[in-house]
């Protein structure tokens, strides 16, 4: 789940996996909160995903 800017591996998988001990028991954007990201498509949300992916690819991380 992208980005929460912390830069903890760790961090991020107990976000990962509480949002999934969650399942289907919440709605959608609340397990994505639970993961520490949000569920939006519009398009500076968009954006700023591109933006760390392509960062992330050029630094090879």
């Amino acid at each position: 789940m992208l980005p929460r800017g912390d830069g903890h591996l760790a961090g991020a998988l107990e976000r990962y996996t509480a949002s999934l001990r969650l399942g289907s028991t919440v709605p959608v954007p609340e397990l994505y909160r639970a993961a520490g990201t949000e569920f939006r498509f519009d398009r500076d949300h968009v954006r700023g995903l591109m933006g760390f992916l392509r960062e992330r690819l050029a630094n090879g991380s």
